[in-house]
């Protein structure tokens, strides 16, 4: 994995690390979690559940979600900061049609506390991870999380009732 890394071959998705680009996967089994295209799925986690769909010829999924645009860049942009230690401005902008400092504006604003911690290192084109920040990539790439944001959120509000 150290050797792909260095080689710009690291992929990360739903079953972690691998040499190989994301791809679609058909989920098997009981609470099997499938990729096709900008979906993700689930499979029921209940056996019962499970064996009754595929005995009445329906797919067993419990839930599914269709990713959007957003989605996409958000993803592309985590993965290359795991995958990569590094994020490109411009191969976001090449890859997407967005304007990467206009469009995440408020992220870069919080990776301020995470610049001056000496985790990462911003410049004009790029982020970079130190090697102090690679062993907490997961509360930096939190940062681009839309999801993550509007739970914290959610719980700072109700602190305050």
């Amino acid at each position: 994995m150290v050797i792909a890394q260095r080689q710009g071959r690291l992929h990360y998705g739903l079953q972690g690390y691998s040499v190989y680009p994301d791809s679609d996967r058909i989920a098997l089994g009981v609470s099997g979690i499938g990729c096709i295209g900008p979906t993700l799925s689930q499979n029921y986690c209940d056996l019962l559940q499970y064996y009754d769909k595929l005995e009445r010829n329906i797919l067993p999924i419990l839930r599914g979600i269709e990713l959007s645009a957003d989605d996409l860049i958000r993803r592309s942009v985590m993965q290359a900061l795991i995958c990569h230690s590094v994020l490109s401005f411009e191969s976001v902008e090449t890859y997407f049609p967005i304007e990467f400092k206009h469009y995440f504006a408020t992220e870069l604003a919080e990776l301020l506390t995470y610049e001056q911690a000496g985790l990462i290192a911003v410049n004009d084109d790029e982020i970079v991870v130190t090697s102090m920040g690679k062993l907490l990539l997961s509360s930096i790439c939190r940062v681009f999380d839309k999801f993550s944001r509007a739970n914290q959120q959610r719980k700072n509000n109700a602190m305050l009732i």
